[in-house]
């Protein structure tokens, strides 16, 4: 009888042994899981990131040579504008010659 005790003591330890040592198991791979999922997110969390960092590039550098074309047409329409008071000076002068002389 108490053997018959002793052995039934003796399988319930090594049936919880092996119940904690299959649940650790189950908890370590629950965790290898977790941890691979969270490193796929990160790495596609830093892609996004860097493809969003790019198209900010793509969007500064357009903004940055619309506002040098702007200022260059400024600075062209300028010149011209010049050019046409000059010539309308010159005419001008030209003209109050004419008058004087006649």
């Amino acid at each position: 009888m108490e053997e018959t005790h002793q052995t039934e003591t003796e399988k319930l330890k090594s049936d919880h042994k092996d119940q904690v040592a299959d649940l650790q198991r189950q908890i370590e791979a629950r965790d290898t899981k977790i941890r691979e999922a969270n490193e796929k997110n990160e790495r596609e969390r830093a892609e996004q990131d860097r493809k969003n960092l790019l198209a900010q590039k793509a969007l500064k550098e357009d903004y940055e040579k619309k506002i040098q074309n702007k200022e260059q047409k400024k600075s062209t329409m300028s010149w011209r504008n010049r050019e046409w008071q000059t010539s309308t000076m010159r005419v001008n002068r030209e003209r109050e010659d004419i008058d004087a002389i006649l």
